[in-house]
């Protein structure tokens, strides 16, 4: 219960900081180990978020690159990626939903995973 709590302190302040700034978040993912929140950002503004999360008082660990794309809102939509990532030989460390039915997807390779197309038949590009 105190975890979630410090996370929830935590989110609250710093996406608050980041509003104030005027950077747009179009993904997060929040995750709490042991007594440490774990917020994962994604926005256009690199720099500024950088600045802005540091300067709320917040370590930047790691900033690189990962995949944000539509996709379709279908059973099985991450096991077909994850499936098509790892016939390519692509390891996919995260995934999470964005905003306006997006999908961030976060792996070993981006530049390999977007050449991949991930074309849905049925709803085009994903």
């Amino acid at each position: 219960m105190i975890a979630d709590v410090l996370l929830m302190a935590m989110l609250d302040h710093l996406t608050e900081e980041v509003v104030k700034s005027k950077v747009t978040i179009e993904a997060l993912c929040c995750v709490q180990e042991h007594d440490r929140g774990l917020c994962r950002l994604v926005t256009a503004q690199d720099a500024n978020t950088r600045m802005v999360v540091e300067e709320a008082g917040y370590t930047v660990s790691t900033v690189r690159e990962v995949l944000v794309t539509s996709y379709p809102n279908r059973p099985r939509m991450f096991q077909e990626i994850s499936d098509r990532a790892a016939k390519a030989g692509i390891h996919v460390d995260s995934a999470y939903l964005a905003t306006h039915g997006r999908v961030v997807i976060g792996c070993d390779d981006v530049a390999a995973l977007t050449k991949l197309g991930l074309e849905d038949p049925d709803h085009g590009c994903i």
